[in-house]
Parts: C-alpha cells; sequence; structure tokens
C-alpha cells in the first residue's frame, strides 16, 4: 500500500513540474517591441534563454534587467524585490499590466509584438 501512494505521488510530482514547465515553451525567446509608438518612443523587451530580461525605452538611459518567469499566463519580469514588471502573454504578444517604473512611461494595456528584423 504505502509502495502505491509513493509511486502516485511522484507521479503527480512529474505531471505537475511538466506543466509548469511547459507554460515557457509557448513563449518565445527573442525581441519584444511595442505595437505603437509610446509618448517616449518605441519599448523593448529582450527575453534570453537563460530566463534573462533587458526592458528599454528609446529616450531612457534606464534599462532594467533581471530574470523572468512564466505563471500561467502572465510573464514576470523581476529587476529586484520592489521592482517587478507584469505582462500577460497572448500567442506571440505581451500585454502590460503593471509595473511601478513601467507605468510612468507605458499605459496599461500596451501590446508588444515578437519583432522579426525583415531582410
Amino acid at each position: 500500500m504505502k509502495k502505491r501512494i509513493i509511486a502516485v505521488i511522484i507521479l503527480l510530482t512529474v505531471i505537475i513540474l511538466c506543466c509548469a514547465c511547459s507554460n515557457n515553451e509557448n513563449l518565445e525567446i527573442g525581441m519584444y517591441r511595442s505595437a505603437e509608438s509610446t509618448k517616449y518612443g518605441y519599448a523593448e523587451i529582450t527575453l534570453s534563454e537563460n530566463n534573462e530580461f533587458v526592458f528599454g525605452v528609446a529616450t531612457y538611459s534606464y534599462c532594467p534587467s533581471g530574470k523572468y518567469t512564466v505563471e500561467g499566463n502572465a510573464l514576470i519580469l523581476t529587476v529586484n524585490e520592489e521592482e517587478k514588471f507584469i505582462f500577460t502573454i497572448d500567442d506571440e504578444k505581451l500585454i502590460f499590466e503593471s509595473g511601478e517604473w513601467a507605468e510612468k512611461v507605458l499605459d496599461k494595456g500596451t501590446v508588444f509584438q515578437l519583432f522579426q528584423e525583415e531582410e
């Protein structure tokens, strides 16, 4: 009986871990650019494979960077414990939801699209 319970717990743990890891697969690595220019120019977010990001706005010298995580359909960019930016993931788009510094330069609902340079 104990072996069955342990086997079920291990199986459930594996399933949960697989589901948690698969969220990142839906998020494409690369540069996302605001679909429209903000009052301070275009904003860009670059996501790297090692779960690191750089977030910049054209006319600002401050470019926050740090680690990102995906929780469900939320992308969370963490600079430090006090500074985080939250986006909703919608296919190949990121929609800005909140973040103290970013709220000074972006409107809630600003859409970022995966940027592909034209050849």
